[in-house]
């Protein structure tokens, strides 16, 4: 049982593997890294994927090249800048602290 588990992870793993790639984009004096992953033919549009707030991740990259596999170019934005955490744990701060009454 286990050698077909491992079988099946190894046929399996070309399809874990990003095909898409890192953008590097600018809005005014800031600098972004988006993720890109383009049709593999014809294009029929083009897809924004914007993450929640704990910011770009490998979720929001595998569903871009999924969507490439489908026929669409797809985007994921990059909102807190190039090198800057999310901010997750501030984030985290506001969503756990009590209301105020």
């Amino acid at each position: 049982m286990r050698s077909i588990i491992f079988a099946l992870a190894v046929a399996m793993l070309p399809w874990a593997v990003q095909a898409g790639e890192t953008v590097t984009y600018s809005a005014g004096e800031e600098q972004f890294e988006g993720y890109r992953a383009a049709a593999k033919d014809q294009s029929k549009g083009l897809v924004l994927i914007i993450p929640d707030w704990d910011g770009p991740t490998d979720y929001e990259m595998k569903r871009a090249d999924m969507l490439a596999g489908v026929g669409y170019d797809a985007f994921v934005l990059d909102l807190f800048g190039k090198g800057k955490p999310s901010d997750r744990d501030r984030c985290q701060e506001e969503r756990d602290r009590p209301a105020i009454r």
